[in-house]
């Protein structure tokens, strides 16, 4: 079996996408463009951005983060696009996320080493408002990471998807963050999550919806490592960012 400071992140792929629609009962078709990072963990980590985020993010922070956490070996990555991209041509946000889900189930033995992987998924923005909306419809999703989460989804799909996860959730707002609405979301968010087995609320003080600046971009790079941890948890976050947990 190959050694984790072997893998390499494949190239930009596009994979095959077909749904059906009920409101005009057609069927369409969609090329999607997904980075795959593999490490045989038997876990997957899917990355979904905010509105209209490209696949590698600001300053490639996704692809290097992704790289971060296939190097540890916290998990394989399959990351993409963010809902609204021009690309998607009105695909909508839920369909896009359960595609990448799917996608990522079907090949995990190629992925992460088992046909039998443990998913985790971190949204950001409008895709955090997916991923709390959809993640109950899979088993295999046992934790998600929710960074910034917004309101995006419709409002009934997001309160039953979320009342229903059983899984972990985990979210993590800024105190300044003047787009989605900063504690009062991220409380909306944890109330949501009323069956969740564990359910835990960062708030970062001086952060924007961004997390701009070092310390927090320090501190949004070492989520996933205490949301997705095997065993103990590392300590988290930076004292530096300044937080206050529920």
């Amino acid at each position: 079996m190959p050694r984790i400071e072997d893998y390499q992140d494949q190239p930009i792929q596009q994979v095959n996408v077909s749904w059906s629609s009920t409101a005009d009962r057609a069927s369409r078709s969609l090329r999607m463009d997904l980075a795959i990072h593999p490490c045989f963990s038997e876990r997957i980590i899917i990355n979904y951005p905010g509105y209209r985020g490209d696949i590698d993010g600001y300053q490639a922070k996704h692809r290097n983060l992704a790289r971060f956490m296939q190097g540890e070996g916290l998990g394989a990555v399959v990351r993409g696009k963010g809902p609204g991209h021009p690309d998607f041509n009105g695909l909508t946000v839920d369909i896009q996320l359960r595609k990448m889900i799917d996608f990522s189930i079907k090949n995990s033995l190629r992925i992460c080493g088992t046909v039998k992987p443990e998913i985790f998924l971190i949204g950001t923005s409008a895709g955090g408002s997916a991923v709390a909306a959809i993640a109950h419809e899979f088993s295999a999703v046992s934790r998600i990471l929710l960074m910034a989460p917004s309101g995006d989804m419709e409002p009934r799909a997001l309160h039953y998807g979320l009342g229903q996860f059983s899984g972990e959730v985990y979210i993590l707002m800024g105190l300044q963050d003047r787009v989605v609405g900063g504690e009062r979301t991220a409380r909306s968010f944890y109330n949501m999550a009323a069956r969740s087995r564990k359910r835990e609320v960062f708030l970062l003080d001086y952060c924007d919806h961004h997390f701009s600046g070092t310390p927090n971009g320090r501190i949004m790079s070492q989520a996933p490592f205490y949301a997705f941890a095997r065993g103990d948890r590392p300590n988290f976050p930076d004292p530096e960012g300044g937080m206050v947990l529920y």
